[in-house]
């Protein structure tokens, strides 16, 4: 690392964006035979990459995930 440090409050909302991501790729694989519910993982891993990109560049908090709770992937 440099010897500029990254705030704690920034990597963990960085892990939690990038576990998202994950999470809803693995998703996709799994779901891959219903391409509608593969477009709506693919559009919440949109959303996460430009929430990682607006936190990066310190735009704001980086999106917090109101539109990712349990029951909004129920389709």
């Amino acid at each position: 690392m440099t010897s500029i440090q990254i705030p704690m409050s920034i990597q963990r909302k960085t892990c939690n964006i990038l576990e998202t991501l994950s999470n809803l790729l693995y998703l996709a694989e799994m779901e891959a035979d219903d391409p509608q519910k593969v477009r709506v993982y693919l559009s919440l891993c949109r959303e996460r990459v430009q929430a990682m990109t607006d936190l990066l560049l310190g735009k704001e908090d980086g999106g917090k995930q109101t539109s990712f709770d349990g029951d909004s992937l129920r389709l």
